[in-house]
């Protein structure tokens, strides 16, 4: 790593809320733009809380003036006139960290939204817009190309034109497009970071399986790449599984059955899922003729 990089630095602010992390840009004189040192503090942090069971949830926000405007590109091309592509090659890894996170990561972009700021949110699971966004990914007008995952996340012909004329889009029609996959107003963007909060500590409450979240989130993760024939074959997959393990039977009685309201639920903690427990429940099942596949396409 290049010795001039500052993790230290107040330009990406980190903190920690009970299993909840939050990355805040900050470099408001440049509309949040990331450096070097930035894209580094920023993939270090994400590969390392994926890895951490004391991790739940992931905030990325920027301040007043922005939610990120993208790389520096003059710290980009002053690195490049060197022959030096370090800064690039972690900025790619950014991206893949981004995208591969396995918990939830929420970007709120209240505000100018360009470049790689779009990277960092889009590439996410949630991403939360306000009045005040405006999403562009401008880089044509500056000889570059509209990278950060984008032919991935901008979208058949209007996607196309986005990436080609860097068109800027504002506020509710962020959502419209299906850029962001929530909308509220700027003033309630603390509102509902704190809600956030709230939630994660109200998905570890005892009435919840843990297991069952896990599976449910990496579910509707996967899904969104799925055929509704592949998604019924996973369906039936999880489904044999939760009958023949102990929550559903568990859940059922507590809630059902005796209804104490107290299920004794295996493992108790989100902490204590480990990612090989989720995964088996997606695996091909043991006995083939218990699969279910369809030919015809839907």
């Amino acid at each position: 790593m290049d010795s001039s990089y500052n993790l230290n630095s107040e330009t990406c602010l980190i903190s920690e809320v009970d299993n909840k992390r939050v990355i805040q840009l900050n470099r408001p004189n440049v509309m949040n733009a990331f450096d070097g040192h930035m894209i580094i503090k920023m993939q270090r942090c994400l590969e390392s809380w994926n890895k951490d069971p004391n991790v739940d949830l992931v905030i990325i926000k920027g301040n007043h003036k922005a939610f990120c405007s993208g790389g520096d590109v003059l710290d980009l091309t002053g690195a490049a006139k060197k022959g030096d592509i370090t800064r690039y090659k972690n900025f790619i890894k950014l991206m893949h960290s981004v995208k591969s996170f396995s918990k939830p990561y929420i970007a709120l972009i209240d505000g100018l939204t360009m470049g790689g700021g779009c990277g960092l949110a889009l590439n996410g699971p949630f991403v939360v817009a306000t009045e005040r966004t405006l999403l562009s990914m401008p880089e044509t007008s500056i000889g570059f190309y509209p990278d950060s995952g984008s032919a991935h996340f901008f979208k058949g012909n209007f996607g196309l034109f986005l990436g080609l004329t860097g068109f800027r889009l504002k506020g509710a029609d962020v959502f419209h497009a299906g850029l962001a996959t929530h909308y509220i107003d700027s003033v309630d963007v603390t509102g509902i970071e704190k809600e956030l909060f709230n939630l994660s500590r109200n998905l570890s409450n005892k009435e919840t399986a843990p297991l069952a979240l896990k599976v449910t989130f990496q579910h509707y993760k996967s899904a969104k790449n799925l055929s509704f024939n592949e998604l019924l074959t996973i369906e039936n997959r999880l489904t044999q599984r939760f009958l023949l393990d102990h929550d559903f039977h568990e859940g059922a009685r507590a809630m059902l059955i005796d209804k104490d309201r107290t299920p004794s639920w295996k493992p108790r903690t989100l902490t204590e899922v480990t990612q090989q427990m989720v995964n088996s429940y997606f695996n091909p099942l043991e006995t083939r003729e218990n699969e279910i596949f369809f030919e015809s396409k839907l």
